[in-house]
């Protein structure tokens, strides 16, 4: 699940969510929803800043996912 490996990118980088706002852009409230699971499916046009201002890469973050195209 993305959101699983979403939270433990957080975890080992010590941001917070304003942290994350501050260094993306995005809307702490966006952000919350997405870490929280409240957003069931967010677009990948926040993920992709989160991911990279977390230190991580999209591949890891969705290692465990299939993409349906």
């Amino acid at each position: 699940m993305p959101y699983l490996n979403l939270k433990e990118l957080k975890q080992k980088s010590k941001k917070t969510y304003k942290d994350i706002n501050v260094g993306t852009r995005i809307p702490t409230k966006t952000i919350e929803r997405i870490f929280n699971g409240t957003t069931e499916s967010p677009t990948i046009n926040p993920l992709i800043p989160i991911i990279s201002f977390l230190g991580g890469n999209f591949s890891e973050v969705f290692a465990d996912t299939q993409a349906v195209i």
